[in-house]
């Protein structure tokens, strides 16, 4: 007869050979609380399914109101767990790429920007209103609002017929303004991205947290019951993984 132990290392061993929800989630590194987390919810599913594939338990489970209908249930409510756990895996990868990719189309635009800028600022360097209207006085900004203000008054503002004569003669050309204005707009996107996935991931945490509590509360009620039917049959109890 396997002792206790025994029983536990098998029961560990059987969940990371059934860790579902880490072989479908398809991004983002695994912390420690969240490998255990899918572990706890893969090893749900496989006791209820070996519970219901137990033809010598089903009778005895049935007693304490386990019947297939009841471990069914708590199937389903694994299944819903383990579904948004991989959501949550989903979101936490979402906000990774949002950020790397807002990353590239800030230093993108900051470079095309600072390259205009200068020549353009040579263009107008004596017309101060003409420095304000394009968005070239004082240093180049640094936070992104006011960078994205003075990229697209150049962008923008430098089209018009009283700068962009001076301009294009400084190799400001209005084919270069476009391209800045494009990446501006890849930019403000790529905000936009951010922000919404950064905003998903405590949303998507919330509700894993909470399909999980449901799930383990049910599995705690019903390893009670199954520890105290079976607790003169380890050989059940082993097959039950409780």
């Amino acid at each position: 007869m396997a002792s206790k132990t025994q029983l536990d290392k098998e029961t560990t061993m059987a969940a990371e050979q059934q860790t579902t929800p880490l072989s479908k989630a398809p991004r983002g590194k695994y912390s420690p609380q969240d490998k255990k987390l899918a572990n706890d919810i893969a090893l749900a599913g496989q006791m209820m399914e070996t519970a219901l594939a137990d033809a010598e338990a089903a009778p005895l489970l049935s007693e304490g109101g386990y019947t297939p209908e009841k471990l069914n249930e708590i199937l389903t409510l694994q299944k819903a767990a383990q579904k948004d756990f991989i959501a949550r895996q989903q979101a936490d990868g979402d906000q990774k790429a949002a950020s790397t990719a807002f990353k590239q189309a800030d230093k993108a635009a900051r470079k095309l920007f600072t390259s205009l800028r200068g020549f353009a600022r040579t263009a107008v360097m004596r017309d101060a209103a003409a420095k304000t209207a394009l968005g070239l006085s004082g240093t180049a900004p640094k936070d992104l609002q006011n960078f994205i203000v003075a990229a697209e008054a150049l962008a923008d503002r430098g089209a018009d017929p009283q700068y962009a004569a001076r301009l294009a003669a400084k190799t400001v050309t209005a084919v270069k303004l476009q391209a800045l204005k494009a990446k501006v707009e890849d930019l403000k996107a790529a905000d936009r991205a951010q922000k919404a996935a950064i905003e998903a991931v405590p949303r998507a945490t919330a509700k894993r947290d909470a399909s999980a509590k449901v799930l383990f509360d049910a599995l705690v009620e019903y390893k009670a019951f199954a520890r105290q039917q079976f607790k003169d049959r380890r050989d059940i109890a082993g097959r039950l993984m409780i």
